[in-house]
């Protein structure tokens, strides 16, 4: 099990607070561009989608079922607090190397 991304290279921030607030943050910039999406196509379509009548905690927990297969589809926003907490707990079962995919970051000598 292994990790990349701007994440894995910070597998021991544990500022979980302050990465809930980023989590709003990108969830409130999110909405707030689909409503300035709506606002700029709405007139412009017949069908609008239905995230553009989403409030921005239903945005956050986004889950429909696929109108073809009848399967649930997860929307759900990316959580960095989530990730974080995923990360710590592989770091803390299998070590360093989880979150560095083996590379030398923190492999010191």
């Amino acid at each position: 099990m292994t990790f990349e991304g701007a994440m894995a290279f910070f597998p021991l921030v544990d500022h979980d607070s302050e990465l809930e607030a980023l989590d709003i943050w990108i969830a409130t910039q999110t909405w707030l561009a689909l409503k300035k999406r709506q606002k700029i196509l709405g007139p412009k379509v017949t069908k609008q989608p239905a995230m553009w009548r989403l409030e921005r905690d239903q945005l956050i927990q986004l889950q429909v079922e696929s109108e073809t297969s009848k399967q649930n589809v997860d929307l759900r926003l990316p959580s960095v607090r989530r990730i974080s907490g995923i990360i710590r707990t592989a770091v803390d079962t299998y070590g360093f190397g989880a979150a560095s995919d083996g590379a030398e970051l923190y492999l010191y000598d």
